[in-house]
């Protein structure tokens, strides 16, 4: 070992600047080296007096972890930016996510709604119901989705397209619907 980080950048100088200040510190950086992604951070080592002494620089190969997040952002902008309406409860069937267009469309239906629009997200799904066991008995087993239901909300009639949710492990993470106008 015993090799001066020096060997790993295009530009020492910089970096011998950046690592000579203990103001600079905790500095992160992320670097492509070959395939893989890294991140490193250093942190100011201090010795008894507080001067500083140099520099702890750690590493870590970030590429899954990016390349996940980079999947997860891409995932989470189709569903937001979707124009068609979704809902996603829990497993215990609590409302965790309403896109942007169901927000649009049910703003429109909100005097017919049991609940202001603002405050669906966090509420169980039973408040749509008059009759939550059967709903419940449903929507808790993802072996009963996909299931496709028309309801009544006010004028309008809705068509409902439940399906589950489920993680990359394929566990049941809880209903998500995608729904509707459909009143002639």
């Amino acid at each position: 070992m015993r090799k001066s980080i020096d060997i790993f950048h295009k530009n020492p100088a910089h970096q011998r600047k950046i690592l000579s200040d203990p103001n600079n510190m905790p500095y992160k950086a992320q670097f492509q080296l070959g395939p893989e992604i890294l991140e490193l951070e250093a942190f100011a080592i201090l010795d008894k007096e507080r001067k500083y002494t140099g520099p702890i620089i750690t590493w870590s190969v970030a590429t899954t972890r990016i390349e996940q997040e980079k999947r997860i952002n891409r995932l989470a902008g189709f569903v937001e930016n979707n124009p068609g309406n979704m809902i996603a409860a829990d497993k215990d069937l609590v409302i965790q996510y309403m896109n942007p267009a169901s927000t649009k469309v049910l703003r429109t239906l909100e005097q017919h709604l049991p609940t202001k629009v603002d405050t669906i997200v966090g509420q169980s799904v039973d408040i749509f119901h008059k009759n939550p066991a059967h709903q419940r008995k449903i929507l808790s087993n993802p072996a009963n989705l996909r299931h496709e239901a028309m309801i009544q909300v006010g004028p309008e009639i809705l068509k409902l397209s439940i399906t589950a949710n489920v993680d990359d492990n394929s566990d049941y993470l809880g209903p998500m619907v995608d729904w509707g106008i459909v009143t002639d």
